[in-house]
């Protein structure tokens, strides 16, 4: 799983966005809110929705819970703000993180 929308085989479906919400896909498929990076496991998960909002995942299963650990979780759920909610201040240098991959690490770093 990546937490970036649209990379990989398997990523957030259920972002708490509202233009995504409102107007994108809740099962994977076209339209996405490509290249949005969601803040993913948290250890003080929020909860809330919003009159309005498309219930995201529909059935409210976790997929994910199998892997909650050590007080952390992360749940791909339009209700999760905290761990699915794509945020430029905490996700901004994961293209960074991207990039060193692809690149190599620079000299000198282990």
């Amino acid at each position: 799983m990546t937490f970036t929308v649209g990379l990989g085989d398997v990523f957030p479906d259920c972002t708490q966005h509202q233009v995504a919400n409102l107007a994108g896909s809740l099962n994977g498929e076209e339209p996405l809110l490509r290249g949005a990076v969601v803040e993913g496991p948290d250890s003080e998960p929020s909860w809330g929705i919003l009159d309005g909002m498309m219930r995201c995942p529909v059935d409210g299963v976790n997929v994910y819970k199998k892997f909650d650990a050590n007080g952390v979780l992360y749940k791909d759920s339009v209700q999760t703000y905290t761990t699915n909610e794509p945020a430029i201040d905490l996700s901004a240098s994961s293209f960074l993180m991207y990039a060193w991959r692809l690149a190599g690490a620079p000299s000198g770093t282990p």
